[in-house]
Order: structure tokens, then sequence, then C-alpha cells
């Protein structure tokens, strides 16, 4: 995930900015950084020159079949990942379905992270993770049972928005897993950005070459676009 942010619309510690950073012109954009990172399943946003949007889609690329094993991924609404092998005969799978001949295997392994995208009257977000709560707060907000992550947390940010201004905690409160997300407000040049307090998701941000602010939970294309001037960012905000 990538959020690049011009300068003044995200207001950094000055902390973040490294005295010595050692930029040069030559140093490669985050977006750039990102989508070579990325380069077979990264979706870029353009936001006009206020902000840049990017996020890779988490589904593990295509396995290619060797003999008679075929390889199939599933997403399944758990902290897990399943990947389905359909073969001859395999020893080491968790659960075993024998039909026909064919013998398949379905083993645990961890979750590839989730990573989601939604954007509803240009106000966007890009969610990491997931929440375990999700359908209870879709209940208690009264909103359809097929809204997921970031749509709920557009709509609760469009609610104390319109409604507010409230504290930002009002909206973080009730949200139980592990998570981090990013919300840009376009009409509004807004940014609120949310890190989970358990430590499984992690987020990083820092200053780029030109200034605009940087998060993402790729440490690489962190380090690769500002050089010293960056750091975990904090959880539980």
């Amino acid at each position: 995930m990538l959020g690049v942010f011009k300068n003044g619309i995200v207001s950094p510690p000055k902390e973040l900015k490294s005295p010595n950073p050692n930029q040069s012109n030559n140093q490669s954009t985050p977006l750039q950084a990102f989508l070579s990172s990325h380069q077979y399943n990264a979706s870029p946003i353009s936001l006009g020159n206020d902000a840049s949007l990017a996020y890779a889609h988490s589904s593990p690329p295509f396995w290619p079949h060797k003999g008679n094993t075929y390889y199939i991924s599933l997403y399944i609404h758990t902290q897990m990942h399943a990947y389905v092998y359909i073969c001859g005969g395999h020893k080491k799978c968790n659960t075993c379905i024998i039909g026909e001949g064919i013998r398949v295997c379905i083993i645990m392994q961890h979750m590839v992270r989730s990573v989601l995208y939604c954007s509803v009257d240009d106000v966007h977000c890009i969610f990491l993770g997931s929440l375990n709560n999700v359908c209870a707060l879709n209940k208690q907000h009264a909103l359809a049972k097929g809204t997921n992550e970031p749509m709920f947390v557009i709509q609760a940010y469009k609610t104390f928005r319109d409604r507010g201004p409230y504290p930002a905690h009002l909206v973080l409160k009730d949200l139980e897993g592990s998570f981090g997300f990013v919300v840009f407000d376009f009409k509004a040049k807004t940014v609120f950005i949310s890190l989970s307090t358990d430590g499984r998701v992690k987020l990083y941000w820092g200053i780029a070459a030109d200034g605009s602010i940087v998060i993402s939970d790729n440490l690489e294309v962190i380090k690769s676009s500002c050089s010293k001037s960056f750091a975990p960012f904090p959880t539980g905000m």
C-alpha cells in the first residue's frame, strides 16, 4: 500500500525529517519505487496534484501446474489463507477429500494480508488487514451486510465529518482487529491514517525529496524514496 501527499496536506512531526537526508535528484519517486516492487499486481490511483495512492492486490500470483498437481488459491475470511492442491496423492495435507481417484488437499498457511480499496463521493480508502467485528459494526451503523472494511471506514469518517468536528478516537474506538488504513478526502484535502495497536500490521512514513509525505507498508519503498527521513508509523493513531 502507498499514499503520497503533497507537502502541506499532511503535517508530520519535525523529528521525521533527517538533518542529513542525503537525497538526490536521481532518487526514484515513491510511486515509481512501489510499482517497480509490484510489477504485476499494482494499481495506481492519481488524485490530481494533491495525492497519489497505490496498492498491490493481495491474491498470490498464479501457481502453474506440475504433472497432475494443480494449484488453486482460495481466500477465506479468517486469519488464514487456504491453498488447495488437486493431486493424485499428497502426504502433507490437513484435510483430504477423495472422489473418483482425485485427492483434494487443503493446506492452511499464514494468510496473505488482505488489501482492499474503496472510493465513495471522492473519499478514498486503502485498508490493510481485517476487522474482526465488521458485521457487528455494519449492524450498529445500519449499513448493508456486504459492507467491507474500507466501505465501513469511509462511511464512519463521513458521518463524523458531517456531524463534527469529533475527535478521531470516536471513529476508532469500536474497531477490533489487525489493520492499517489511509483515508483521503479529495474535496476537503484531509488525510486520516490509523494503525491497530497489536503490531501485526506495520506502516511507515517519511518525507520524499520533493517534500511530499509518503506512507506505506513497504519499508524498501520508503527507504528508496525517503532516504533517512522516515520512521515507523505510530500505532493507535
